[in-house]
């Protein structure tokens, strides 16, 4: 995760982190009833799809696919909850027609959806210790 880029010049690793920190200042800030094990987990492994989207060698268009891809590979390594699953399968929605169910995977969908537009914006110039001043901001 540490060797391949996704957004600009972020990899999945960095990315996967500003997310699950994003995720956790949005439930804190908002004081928000959730499941905060598996939020950060569901964050981390959102995009644990493992493979270079930019070499083609996988099946279908990388946004409509790789939730499942990342899902399927989380299950293989890691033993997942069913609010787990649904952050990884539905983080991109929209995009996945059916919608998160829990409240952990809603919040996991703004977060990424707001790093990753960041990140296209800046080109991966943030760097991932600005982070922890956005916490520090919430707390």
């Amino acid at each position: 995760m540490d060797k391949v880029l996704q957004h600009g010049r972020t990899t999945v690793l960095e990315h996967s982190v500003k997310v699950a920190y994003l995720s956790l200042a949005i439930a804190r800030k908002y004081k928000l009833k959730v499941n905060y094990k598996s939020l950060i987990r569901g964050a981390l492994l959102h995009d644990y799809f493992l493979y270079n989207r930019k070499d083609n060698t996988h099946e279908g268009f990388h946004a409509f696919t790789h939730g499942k891809t990342a899902v399927n590979n989380a299950k293989k390594d890691y033993e997942i909850n069913k609010i787990e699953e649904d952050i990884i399968l539905r983080h991109m929605f929209p995009l996945t027609i059916t919608p998160p169910k829990y409240k952990e995977s809603w919040i996991v969908c703004l977060a990424d959806t707001l790093s990753a537009t960041k990140e296209f914006a800046l080109g991966g110039k943030e760097k991932i210790f600005t982070i922890f001043n956005r916490i520090k901001e919430v707390q």
